[in-house]
């Protein structure tokens, strides 16, 4: 199943869980209990099937939540990291062989996304490969050195 978290700057959450084919938990539980409810009085089923069904889709139940959580401790970790970033200087990658420094001012935090806001952009948290004082002060860019 995908989980979609879709994060705001105000902090509000928004969770929806479905299945590649559309189904959620409340289509699963209602099809289940039409089963039940359609069984054939006559014909002995064995109810480990549904106690089974029930058991792995809770199981499932407990992963999406695992992984929601996860996901929202890592976009909060981001914006802490970010947070401290803010009135430093950092080098980020332009490419794979140059990188700029700037001044961060502020956090944008977009659909999960924690991007860092300079005087001449907007650039992704990820691209950040230091912070502090860099001996090239003097230049706006600089190659990258294996």
């Amino acid at each position: 199943m995908d989980i979609n978290a879709l994060y705001s700057i105000s902090g509000n959450t928004q969770n929806t869980a479905t299945s590649s084919n559309g189904l959620d938990k409340n289509a699963f539980l209602k099809i289940l209990m039409a089963q039940l409810s359609n069984q054939d009085p006559m014909s002995n089923q064995d109810n480990s099937q549904y106690i089974a069904q029930m058991a792995q889709f809770s199981a499932l139940e407990q992963s999406q939540n695992t992984n929601t959580s996860l996901e929202k401790m890592l976009v909060s970790q981001r914006v802490t990291e970010g947070s401290m970033m803010i009135g430093k200087e950092v080098a980020i990658v332009v490419d794979d062989e140059t990188y700029v420094t700037e001044l961060v001012k502020g956090l944008i935090i977009e659909n999960s996304q924690v991007f860092l806001k300079t005087e001449n952009g907007v650039y992704s948290i990820d691209r950040v490969i230091g912070v502090g004082d860099f001996e090239d002060d003097q230049q706006s860019s600089t190659t990258i050195k294996d």
